[in-house]
């Protein structure tokens, strides 16, 4: 059938083949009643797309695919109010929440809060990499914090500033009034400005912590420090303060680990170059066992290195662990320095 054709099929018709197909996939359902639900979820320039997408796709309405028009979301949902546990909501392609998708982006659909995550650009006027506003009349793009607000007298302070908010009463306040409003922290239960919003409630800035986050320099699962730009990813505390050195494949100067031999960045590392890079380490460096202190540590490597065979001492073995058991820093004795420094620091004692 072309589609020429299609288009002059009766409403009627194509009607009854949409309510065979949703019936054909839904048990316990009768032809009137999923005509119904059909001409519920419909409209005069949308039924003939339903009907074709349930064609294309026969589990469409027990799949759960996101990749569905809205008038598939709008029908799904019917039927699931209805008492069909066979039919499943289509969810967002991010959240995997069942919410209406009125978005297209590459793989499905995504609801009205997901849309900005796939609608990054470096803005036009801070240059970093955030989820598009607006664009000016030049066609730059612009996020939300750099777009132009209007300035109005402040019902609160009578100055003319920036539009923060609005009251009840529709007076402007600015920034300086604006205060943040006060919620009960989902966390210690306590009524306190509100620092940002979880999955569970409210929360307080005492009682936030930061979400864990794939580091762009070691690759660790860690609390981010620095969000990642157009430039550059996310980055752990840890990583922050590291010194930026070449990558060996690539050239790409990244935070690397100030021991390795070879650095290797993140994105070469996964693409299968080096899977983890060599570090070198000092020898006389003291490796302390789990549950063992500095002292413990210090005593056992002054044991191995004085009565060693050649070059030991075993006489003054004695004399020498017990000096170094009263060190008050074994750290800046032992591990600052060699172990052969150490014992000859401990046995002058």
């Amino acid at each position: 059938m072309t589609a020429a054709r299609a288009g002059r099929e009766p409403r009627q018709t194509v009607l009854d083949r949409a309510a065979a197909r949703v019936c054909a996939v839904v048990p316990g359902l009768d032809p009137t009643a999923a005509a119904r639900f059909v001409e519920r979820a419909t409209v005069a320039h949308t039924l003939r797309r339903l009907e074709a997408h349930l064609a294309h796709h026969p589990d469409a309405l027990t799949s759960g695919s996101s990749d569905a028009p809205i008038t598939l979301q709008r029908l799904a949902g019917l039927l699931a109010d209805a008492g069909h546990p066979t039919v499943v909501v289509p969810g967002c392609l991010r959240c995997g929440k069942p919410a209406l998708l009125p978005h297209l982006v590459d793989g499905g659909r995504v609801c009205d809060h997901c849309r900005r995550f796939y609608h990054r650009a470096p803005c036009g006027r801070c240059r970093r990499d955030r989820p598009i506003a607006t664009h000016t009349d030049r066609g730059d793009p612009l996020c939300h914090s750099c777009i132009p607000r209007r300035r109005e007298p402040c019902g609160t302070c009578g100055r003319v500033l920036r539009v923060q908010t609005r009251r009840a009463d529709g007076a402007a306040v600015c920034p300086n009034c604006y205060r943040t409003p006060q919620r009960r922290c989902c966390r210690c239960e306590h009524i306190t400005p509100t620092y940002a919003h979880t999955d569970h409630g409210p929360i307080c800035k005492s009682c936030y912590r930061r979400p864990l986050r794939r580091c762009g320099a070691c690759g660790e699962q860690r609390r981010i420090d620095r969000r990642a730009t157009a430039t550059t990813p996310d980055i752990c505390i840890r990583c922050r303060t590291r010194r930026l050195r070449s990558c060996t494949v690539c050239g790409t100067a990244y935070p690397a680990h100030p021991r390795a031999q070879h650095p290797v960045c993140l994105p070469c590392r996964d693409a299968g170059h080096v899977l983890e890079p060599e570090l070198t380490e000092s020898p006389d460096r003291i490796r302390r066992r789990r549950h063992e202190t500095s002292h413990d540590a210090l005593i056992t490597t002054l044991h191995a290195v004085i009565t060693d065979p050649h070059r030991g001492i075993a006489a003054h073995s004695p004399r020498s662990t017990r000096s170094s058991a009263r060190c008050p820093t074994p750290r800046s004795s032992g591990t600052g320095c060699t172990a052969g420094a150490a014992a000859r620091h401990c046995c002058t004692r």
